[in-house]
């Protein structure tokens, strides 16, 4: 929470992204970052959560969002969050969450996109970490990956009218399972070498391809 609402830690944000965007390429002849065609988009930042303080971070991307293009209005800009929805969310795709928690990170896919100096929209696919915060929830990985996409394609296009980015997802060889079990054994390599057989890279596989 006071990442997002103090006013020097927003301060201390803001001079970052400065220094960035305004950063000379040495290999590019000391044009600035800004002005550097071969990069594509910003993230504000990997992962924003504010549990419990949605309208917080609301306005945090609301006014970093605004800073960074006031400095560099020639990329494109999104925000880098999962894509979770909020239970008050405008849209009705709150049962597309993982699980219950996923709707108290702050987060609201929808109002967080729908910011006007947000380009488009991104969401993030972690089934097996997402799992392991969820022990008690019985995953169809392959239904869940399915809407989760779907869900967040209609609602980028009918609610938002703005290209969406699955901008990260990956799977673990051997699932949540494996990761829970890694998590609570200091023997995390062996864990994942009795897990990483063919079989289970096969299904990691399958997994990336039925995603792209």
């Amino acid at each position: 929470y006071i990442f997002f609402s103090d006013e020097k830690c927003r301060h201390v944000y803001k001079e970052r992204v400065r220094k960035i965007l305004t950063r000379k390429n040495a290999i590019k002849g000391g044009r600035e970052y800004r002005d550097d065609g071969t990069i594509a988009a910003w993230n504000l930042m990997n992962e924003p959560r504010c549990r419990g303080c949605g309208e917080t971070l609301q306005r945090w991307i609301d006014e970093m969002a605004a800073f960074v293009k006031s400095i560099d209005p020639n990329h494109m800009l999104t925000i880098g969050e999962e894509g979770f929805y909020a239970a008050d969310s405008p849209s009705t795709n709150v049962d597309a969450n993982p699980a219950a928690w996923a709707a108290t990170t702050g987060q609201d896919f929808v109002r967080n996109h729908a910011s006007p100096h947000v380009d488009f929209a991104t969401c993030h696919l972690w089934k097996d970490n997402w799992g392991v915060y969820a022990p008690t929830v019985a995953m169809n990985s392959e239904r869940f990956t399915r809407e989760w996409i779907r869900a967040h394609e209609r609602d980028a296009e009918s609610l938002l009218g703005k290209p969406l980015v699955v901008e990260e997802f990956g799977a673990a060889p051997g699932g949540a399972r494996a990761l829970t079990r890694a998590a609570d054994n200091s023997g995390r390599r062996t864990v994942f070498a009795r897990v990483a057989t063919p079989r289970n890279e096969r299904k990691v596989a399958t997994y990336y391809r039925n995603v792209f």
